[in-house]
């Protein structure tokens, strides 16, 4: 039966684990942590999903008022950057991901003469702190 258990935590384990470009932004306020997702070379959207971590004093003082922006407010947080030029997403659609305290969001832009090696995601927060978080 163990040896069943350490197989199948190792199995839990990799599965998680990606191989895609990622990313991680704090400050003493607010976690983010951003991942681009895999597509084919044929897909017109290129996807990012993004977790942002609240710190607990926010949450616990608030949780209402920072839910309610988190899931209808934050889709004007996001864009990708260059030299000053700013794309803002398609869409940004929140994600019940069922974990307490964060706000998950799967945002997408279009794949349209868009090389997103030259990019920069930002995440300029509007709820929290007001401040900017970019991952490469």
């Amino acid at each position: 039966m163990r040896k069943y258990t350490i197989i199948i935590l190792l199995g839990l384990m990799f599965s998680c684990t990606s191989k895609s470009p990622s990313g991680q932004s704090l400050d003493n306020d607010i976690r983010v942590m951003a991942q681009l997702k895999k597509t084919s070379s044929n897909d017109r959207m290129q996807t990012f999903m993004v977790r942002v971590f609240p710190d607990k004093k926010f949450i616990e003082h608030g949780k209402e008022k920072i839910t309610e922006s988190f899931l209808y407010h934050a889709d004007s947080c996001f864009y990708l950057l260059n030299n000053n030029i700013k794309l803002y997403p398609d869409y940004v659609e929140p994600v019940a991901n069922g974990i307490k305290g964060s706000y998950e969001f799967l945002i997408g832009f279009s794949n349209q003469d868009l090389s997103l090696k030259e990019y920069m995601l930002i995440y300029q927060d509007q709820i929290i702190n007001k401040k900017i978080h970019s991952h490469d």
